[in-house]
């Protein structure tokens, strides 16, 4: 079991190796996420993946910010707003 579980993260990139302010994408023919979507009325964009992230935006319902490519232990979505990496919250996004 713990050889498929290194098979699954050899198939990504190391997150150095990814542009600064663009969307990693998975190799090996997989389909990765490249849009978050907001899904639940409007959404703070923040520096962090938690509340106390100060706020660089707002993004309403049916908005789509490109992916940063990372998902935080909490469920917050790394976006890409205004050529740098914030977050939103994954009770209101989802990735497409």
């Amino acid at each position: 079991m713990a050889l498929s579980a290194y098979r699954m993260v050899a198939l990504l990139p190391p997150m150095s190796s990814c542009p600064s302010f663009s969307p990693c994408c998975c190799s090996g023919g997989d389909s990765c996420p490249v849009n978050v979507r907001i899904v639940g009325g409007n959404c703070y964009i923040r520096t962090r993946p938690d509340t106390d992230g100060k706020i660089l935006g707002v993004a309403h319902r049916d908005e789509t910010l490109p992916f940063g490519g990372q998902v935080s232990d909490a469920g917050w979505l790394q976006v890409v707003y205004k050529d740098q990496n914030a977050w939103v919250s994954g009770k209101y996004s989802k990735t497409e």
